[in-house]
């Protein structure tokens, strides 16, 4: 089992029926204000920073507008992204086994990891995605094989 097992999972359908990437990209000249919104009308935790060509520069997670906010109060809502995002991120590739990704989340302590195929973002896997596919399709001994190690098992 693959990244990409899950990952195809979790593609939307767009009007004239191709799979569709469900990831939200902002540009880091977007400002903090709007995109909580956009956080919140879409109901995700994280946006996906890219530039002009699409590449990425960053990550901002709920835990960053939180970052701005503390730290810059009101003023912050007019700031942009790029002051505030996360530009160390951890990926992953399409061929990544579920298990170490979401050890790698659980360690690193965040929930969300870009899905990368050298520069080419092919989507977004959270740790909440890769819980649920062990749990609907994988027996008890794989779902104890992916907790082996945590320091909360």
């Amino acid at each position: 089992m693959r990244i990409r097992d899950i990952l195809s999972g979790l593609k939307v359908k767009d009007i004239a029926g191709a799979d569709q990437m469900h990831v939200v990209t902002v540009s880091s000249k977007t400002a903090i204000i709007d995109a909580t919104r956009t956080l919140s009308e879409k109901k995700i935790g994280i946006l996906i920073v890219c530039d002009d060509k699409g590449e990425l520069l960053g990550v901002l997670s709920e835990r960053d507008v939180v970052h701005a906010i503390a730290t810059h109060g009101k003023e912050a809502v007019g700031m942009s992204v790029d002051g505030f995002m996360t530009r160390k991120v951890e990926t992953c590739s399409l061929e990544d086994p579920p298990h170490r990704v979401l050890r790698r989340m659980s360690f690193g302590n965040f929930r969300h990891m870009p899905v990368m195929e050298g520069k080419v973002l092919m989507g977004v896997i959270s740790s909440k995605d890769i819980i649920k596919y062990y749990v609907e399709s994988g027996s008890p001994e794989q779902i104890a094989h992916v907790l082996k190690g945590f320091s909360w098992v």
